[in-house]
């Protein structure tokens, strides 16, 4: 928390959290291809969803953390 000057880590088991899509510079950083290459997959081991949060196009953030985060909830 900015405005308080902490930094807080929760680790309770069972913690909410939810998927964001990362916008940088007002671009989504995940690309129509990332998502046609997820969708034609063939198994879970072709990495999919994983590799994309590992790459930074996605992020999980929990339900303290988005008290303080910029969601939008369109994409214009």
């Amino acid at each position: 928390d900015i405005r308080l000057k902490e930094l807080r880590i929760y680790t309770d088991y069972g913690r909410c959290s939810r998927p964001l899509f990362i916008v940088e510079k007002q671009r989504l950083l995940i690309k129509k291809k990332d998502i046609h290459a997820l969708q034609q997959r063939e198994s879970p081991d072709d990495g999919g969803w994983h590799d994309l949060v590992a790459k930074g196009f996605i992020e999980y953030i929990d339900t303290e953390e988005e008290e303080t985060t910029m969601i939008s909830m369109t994409i214009n």
